[in-house]
């Protein structure tokens, strides 16, 4: 894990993440998030990670270092793009410097833009650019909710009026231009890629425990999906999950916990 975790690393970070790799390269950002009924009111002070850049990253990690790592892992997940304004530089330097070296690369990436509303259109089409050049050299999987996906379709000139999840997410493939995309939502998830389109309701939760990064939890199951070789159908099924589970506990699952999860969810869905 690579990430703005504190230097020296804080005490949160080393005890939700124990026993795995990390690499603090800059302090952290602070959010209070404030859930009500009919939504959620999140206030955050920027972190370091908005001054993060190729140079900056080579500097408190080392490029040698970062593929190192890579040769080891089967998936490598990114983001947010909202949070690192320099993140398409990123990207690209993996694309260009690090992923050529590579002589048993990661099979897939997975990719997380969050909430992108305030990018202007100039930092749009660098981000899609840098996107294409990495899938150009290994399957990009983008996931972002629905809001999301439609300022990725409207940032590229489509049109969202009155389309479904399913619609969106084959929009937002062809405007992006990436292997796969994935679009949930809180009534419904799809995923689309070259062959393969799927779209797979949620499970209504009456009284959900928590709905704060409820993404993150779907994404987790989605790269789970990933990591199996999963289908599309089965792979949105599992992210949504995940996050049912978590919304319903308030906290992440375990996979018996997910298992039973599964077995409520397809007498439902």
């Amino acid at each position: 894990m690579i990430g703005t975790f504190g230097r020296p690393m804080r005490s949160e970070f080393e005890d939700e993440f124990a026993g795995n790799t990390m690499y603090s390269i800059g302090e952290p950002g602070m959010t209070d998030a404030v859930e009500f009924d009919d939504g959620k009111l999140m206030l955050t002070q920027a972190g370091s990670y908005r001054e993060l850049d190729w140079d900056a990253l080579d500097e408190h990690l080392g490029h040698d270092e970062l593929a190192d790592q890579l040769e080891e892992a089967d998936l490598f997940g990114i983001g947010y793009w909202s949070m690192i304004p320099n993140l398409p530089e990123i990207i690209r330097g993996l694309a260009d410097d690090i992923w050529p070296t590579l002589s048993n690369p990661p099979s897939n990436v997975f990719f997380d833009p969050a909430d992108i509303r305030h990018l202007s259109q100039s930092q749009f089409t660098q981000g899609f650019d840098a996107l294409q050049t990495l899938n150009r050299q290994v399957p990009v999987t983008l996931s972002a909710n629905r809001g999301e996906t439609q300022e990725l379709i409207t940032s590229g000139g489509g049109s969202v009026d009155g389309e479904s999840m399913l619609d969106l997410a084959t929009t937002a493939r062809d405007i992006v231009d990436v292997d796969r995309v994935v679009s949930h939502g809180a009534r419904a998830s799809a995923m689309v890629t070259e062959d393969e389109q799927a779209l797979i309701e949620t499970l209504h939760i009456p009284d959900p425990e928590i709905v704060t990064s409820s993404g993150d939890h779907f994404n987790a199951g989605v790269c789970l999906g990933l990591l199996e070789g999963l289908d599309a159908e089965s792979t949105v099924a599992l992210g949504n999950a995940v996050a049912g589970s978590f919304i319903r506990n308030g906290e992440s699952p375990t996979l018996a916990t997910v298992e039973s999860f599964l077995e409520e969810y397809e007498t439902h869905v």
